[in-house]
């Protein structure tokens, strides 16, 4: 015993965004302090939002910030685990994104968005990525 009152929570975004993201949140309570502090956890909503929800119009599709050049296309049609499964590098628009990591557009495992009418499949834009996160228009 250290003193403290110590509480632990898995939570998953995918209840309030569109994005898997698996997190363990521990809380600890001094428990010389614990009848000053009331702690409760969350109640989160089930906002059952989907991936499309959070993108920008189609003009973003083609936009050459964000899409795939013919190399990096090449490169991705050519990896194995895509062709047995285009959908594990595919956004599922109808689903919710994979968790986002630090290295998004320069890491090996990214997910792109590929919708019917695009050229090639792009990245998320950076407000894309931000409203996967839960961050408000403004930020």
């Amino acid at each position: 015993d250290v003193g403290y009152r110590v509480d632990w929570r898995v939570f998953n975004t995918r209840l309030v965004l569109p994005q898997q993201r698996v997190r363990v949140y521990i809380v600890g309570l001094r428990k010389d302090l614990d009848a000053r502090f009331d702690f409760r956890w969350a109640e989160l909503p089930i906002l059952d939002r989907v991936l499309a929800d959070v993108l920008e119009g189609p003009e973003t599709d083609n936009d050459p910030r964000y899409v795939l050049s013919e190399r990096q296309y090449d490169k991705l049609k050519a990896n194995q685990e895509f062709q047995n499964d285009p959908r594990g590098r595919l956004a599922q628009l109808d689903s919710c994104a994979r968790t986002l990591i630090s290295g998004y557009r320069h890491g090996v495992r990214n997910e792109f968005v590929f919708r019917t009418e695009a050229l090639r499949p792009r990245f998320f834009t950076i407000r894309e990525c931000a409203r996967l996160q839960g961050f408000p228009e403004g930020y």
